[in-house]
């Protein structure tokens, strides 16, 4: 919320409209400080004392006691200087056209940005025009466009909250990735723009305007604007997490949504500019990230849509030519690379290692004592890389939403398990067979164990799919490879040395004998 008295003009893309106070700010940032204590600035000391030459440009700095981005905004219609996807400074310099008469003062307003959740509002600077200080009034300005002193290059298409002057043009039958599907769009009037989405499939479809150079179906945490066409109904959405659209979402006047005869068409009309804070404006002339996503054949209500190009993906478009372009692939999250390394060297390494310990070299005396060290620490490995995908999925995707999820979910209980039917086996007397005790415990206990392990090998495997399908990047994907080859390569060794020549593989213990002796005991009854 606004802190009390301030006033600011907050967006850092694509309007100058002014923040209310107790109002919610835009691009999730939700609280809006006073900057007066070094965290914003304006710096006027390029306008002389005793005012401004009306009609002369001026250099505004505005700074910041951390690294920063900015916008400028000034009381006589001009919002200059976007600063968005640009570095974080100290400073950011702004070009300030003065009003063409000496009969207004000018208020500038100033934002400083540190990061997604919070902005700071400078303290406001009143200008006067020189030798009018005490005569001059407020600014009103007499109408939205700018006069052309004050605007480099005037434009007749009235669009000022999308940071744009160009057309949009006339454009018919974009391909949407692998989907499938077909854009089109073209401008009505000079203000608003109509698009068109067809595909061969009855379905429901999916189109937003995004947000950051990723495709993300949240803008990259700054919130995407989507329009959906499910159930025979279209609705706006404002996304900003990675689940389904919940509260059913806005109508779109005017909008239709066909599911018929095996082919599905989205048609709505929107104005260029944003229109509020959970909306993104389109931006004629400048490139800016779409995103999309269909159901598979048949699904005409909106479900999850499922992993792969073929389902979902986004480009970089610009809307006064229709050119495209690909966005840039996913990085890995800190998340997912604790995932990817926890389970890789768990299920990949540790527990399938010592599972071939047990299965193999039995001869060996030590072999209960690495069996057990492996299990221990590949259980303790696994819980952890388990919290990790659901910390994952909370951020970054949905739970249970693959069957790489799945399967990962009865491999950590199974193995989770293992230690507790452990705790419970029976201990053969030496000279005596197996009781049925024993016979049902070995049958738990082993036949879980090899499940667990031959499909947590597999998940491993399947994990690097997962994140290939995902959309990340050739280094996301080259870790995840990387880390699998590896930790299943020793255990998939064990296991062919044991096979082959178990002699070669000596394991030393520095246990006692007496302990060895105890379980030489139990080993020939496990």
């Amino acid at each position: 919320a606004l802190f009390a008295g301030g006033v600011a003009y907050p967006s850092l893309v694509t309007s100058c409209r002014g923040w209310e106070p107790g109002g919610t700010g835009y691009m999730s940032a939700l609280t809006l400080m006073d900057g007066t204590d070094g965290s914003c600035v304006v710096n006027t000391d390029d306008v002389p004392e005793s005012g401004y030459v009306p009609g002369t440009t001026y250099n505004i700095k505005v700074t910041s006691s951390q690294l920063a981005i900015y916008k400028f905004h000034s009381e006589d219609g001009l919002c200059l200087g976007k600063d968005y996807p640009s570095a974080k400074a100290s400073e950011k310099s702004f070009e300030w056209f003065a009003p063409d008469t000496d009969e207004y003062n000018v208020t500038i307003y100033a934002l400083c940005g540190m990061g997604y959740t919070t902005l700071y509002s400078a303290e406001p600077v009143r200008l006067c025009p020189a030798g009018n200080c005490s005569g001059a009034a407020a600014y009103v300005a007499p109408a939205p466009t700018p006069a052309p002193t004050r605007a480099p290059t005037p434009t007749p298409t009235p669009a000022p909250e999308s940071g744009s002057t160009a057309v949009v043009e006339t454009v018919t039958d974009v391909a949407l990735g692998e989907t499938g599907m077909k854009l089109s769009f073209e401008g009505v009037g000079t203000d608003r723009i109509k698009f068109r989405l067809s595909l061969s499939a009855e379905t429901w479809l999916g189109f937003g305007i995004s947000a950051g150079n990723e495709v993300s179906m949240t803008g990259s945490g700054q919130g995407t604007d989507i329009v959906t066409c499910a159930g025979g109904e279209v609705r706006r959405h404002w996304v900003t997490s990675n689940v389904l659209p919940s509260g059913g979402g806005e109508t779109v006047p005017g909008s239709v949504c066909e599911q018929v005869n095996g082919q599905t068409s989205l048609t709505f009309e929107r104005d260029l500019a944003a229109g509020g804070g959970s909306r993104r404006a389109v931006t004629p002339g400048i490139e800016q990230q779409i995103i999309f996503a269909r159901g598979s054949d048949g699904a005409t209500a909106l479900t999850y849509h499922g992993l792969g190009t073929a389902n979902r993906d986004g480009m970089v478009i610009d809307f006064a030519t229709g050119s495209t372009s690909a966005p840039a692939k996913r990085s890995g999250e800190a998340q997912l690379y604790l995932h990817l390394a926890l389970m890789s060297i768990a299920w990949g390494g540790c527990l399938p290692l010592g599972v071939a310990i047990a299965n193999r070299f039995r001869a060996k005396p030590a072999w209960f004592t690495w069996h057990k060290r492996l299990q221990i620490t590949g259980w303790a490995l696994q819980l952890l890389g388990f919290c990790m995908a659901v910390w994952y999925c909370q951020e970054f995707s949905l739970h249970f939403s693959s069957l790489h999820t799945w399967i990962g979910l009865i491999v950590v209980i199974l193995g989770t398990l293992q230690p507790l039917n452990a705790a419970f086996r029976p201990h053969l007397e030496e000279g005596k067979g197996k009781t049925m005790a024993r016979l049902v415990f070995e049958v738990v206990h082993k036949g879980s164990g090899w499940t667990a392990v031959v499909l947590g090998m597999l998940n491993v495997l399947a994990g690097i799919w997962v994140v290939a399908d995902k959309g990340y990047n050739a280094v996301t994907i080259g870790i995840a490879a990387t880390l699998a080859t590896i930790c299943l390569t020793v255990p998939i060794g064990a296991f062919s040395v044991g096979f082959c020549c178990p002699d070669k593989a000596p394991l030393s213990s520095s246990v006692s004998p007496s302990a060895l002796e105890g379980q030489r005991i139990g080993a020939g009854a496990d």
